[in-house]
């Protein structure tokens, strides 16, 4: 009993670990699966321009021009793994709808204190969200999640339902000058879920960030986020020849500033083969990480012209 009661606390409390915060209900979804936001510290909210970047501000699936597919796959240590899929299809060159499935699983052993099996503990947890997108102008989008969540920690289960809401900014400049974005998003809002007895509050998170890509090959990005207390996440990327990516990122918890930790990611893309994303991230209570994910991309076309003659879109 007291070997299950250990687990858990442990499961309950995996993402905020990471986060060096409290538990909430379905942690898990504080997370990060996919390989690029991960090693770019985490700083995705204005940055995100792919599949995955609807998890970290929905109104960035808008400025997706082509549809992509995603999967993403993270091991945390033994036999605790997150998956995710990811879809988006724009259409109208100004709307784009899209979801994703989340699934964390857990399974163990359960011993006595003689070390003989009696038992086993499974864990799973799973959220399905779907996305809603569109460009308000040429300059401004805004988006929506609605997300469905269900946890089974052995006996007992929960579901609950979560939004997201944010909104990405493109900043007109002179493209000698790059391209300039602002983000902002809150995430996880919704009722508290229920598991047997106990009752606990989502992740509710506030994000705001900023990033500039100069050209066409560096990307600075930086973040703000408040959970339970501050959080300040910076990344940086250079893009070769447009197939290969070098990242680098760190998140800085005001919680515990000296546990900030840098991650290093790659990836590398190439036509009518997709992309494939690398991260590794050395975390203190779970060793090694390793996050990788594969994206396709339906389709390439011709980069949209410029408005007027002046400004990027």
């Amino acid at each position: 009993m007291k070997r299950f009661k250990f687990f858990i606390v442990i499961l309950l409390s995996s993402a905020s670990i990471l986060k060096s915060g409290t538990p909430n209900g379905a942690s898990f979804l504080e997370m990060v699966t996919h390989p690029r936001p991960a090693a770019l510290g985490e700083a995705y909210v204005a940055a995100g321009d792919d599949v995955y970047s609807l998890t970290y501000n929905p109104s960035a699936s808008a400025i997706i021009k082509t549809p992509e597919l995603g999967a993403a796959y993270l091991n945390l240590f033994d036999e605790i793994n997150l998956n995710s899929f990811s879809i988006v299809y724009p259409f109208m060159d100004r709307f784009a709808v899209g979801g994703d499935i989340f699934y964390f699983s857990f399974d163990d052993i359960r011993r006595d204190e003689n070390g003989t099996a009696n038992g086993e503990l499974s864990v799973n947890s799973f959220a399905v969200t779907l996305n809603g997108a569109f460009k308000i102008t040429d300059y401004l989008a805004a988006g929506a999640n609605v997300r469905w969540l269900r946890e089974d920690f052995d006996v007992v289960s929960g579901t609950t339902v979560g939004f997201d809401l944010g909104a990405l900014l493109k900043v007109p400049l002179y493209k000698e000058y790059g391209e300039l974005k602002g983000g902002i998003a809150i995430r996880n809002i919704g009722p508290d879920i229920d598991l047997g007895n106990a009752s606990d509050n989502l992740p509710l998170t506030a994000a705001v960030g900023l990033s500039y890509k100069i050209l066409d090959s560096l990307l600075f990005t930086a973040e703000y986020q408040y959970e339970d207390d501050d959080s300040y996440n910076l990344g940086v990327e250079y893009v070769w020849a447009e197939m290969l990516s070098l990242r680098m990122g760190a998140r800085f918890d005001s919680r515990q500033p000296d546990d900030s930790r840098l991650r290093f990611g790659c990836g590398f893309k190439y036509p009518r083969f997709g992309a494939l994303d690398y991260t590794y991230e050395d975390q203190e209570n779970f060793g090694a990480m390793h996050r990788i994910s594969y994206r396709y991309i339906f389709r390439e076309q011709e980069k949209t012209p410029t408005i007027g003659s002046k400004y990027r879109p």
